[in-house]
């Protein structure tokens, strides 16, 4: 397949993941643990997998731009409630607090003034 229609394939995936899964960030960041025997470790995420092949930059705007289709404002998810909800699920990497803190860090800082 075309590293475009991957990579269209991809935005899909996330689009209804977050339709349906969006404090899980659409499972894109989501690490399992794998194991054979007494030798388990955590394996990679979906995004890491593919920034990885497709590169960052490219990757992290599809899930950016998702994020902020997911916050509009007939939704009742807010930014504050997916950060809290990535913060606080152990199967979320890393990755998808920073893109969550990237994506705008004032608009988190207003609603946390504003929920105060």
């Amino acid at each position: 397949k075309s590293e475009c229609s991957v990579l269209r394939m991809f935005e899909i995936i996330l689009e209804l993941g977050m339709i349906h899964f969006p404090t899980e960030l659409g499972f894109v960041f989501h690490q399992s643990w794998l194991g054979v025997g007494s030798h388990i470790q955590r394996s990679t995420s979906v995004f890491h997998d593919f920034s990885s092949k497709y590169g960052i930059e490219r990757v992290t705007k599809i899930v950016h731009d998702q994020i902020i289709s997911t916050l509009r404002p007939n939704n009742s998810i807010t930014r504050q409630h997916l950060l809290f909800a990535a913060a606080t699920n152990d199967n979320i990497c890393l990755d998808g607090l920073y893109i969550l803190f990237r994506s705008d860090p004032i608009a988190l800082i207003a609603e946390s003034s504003a929920s105060s």
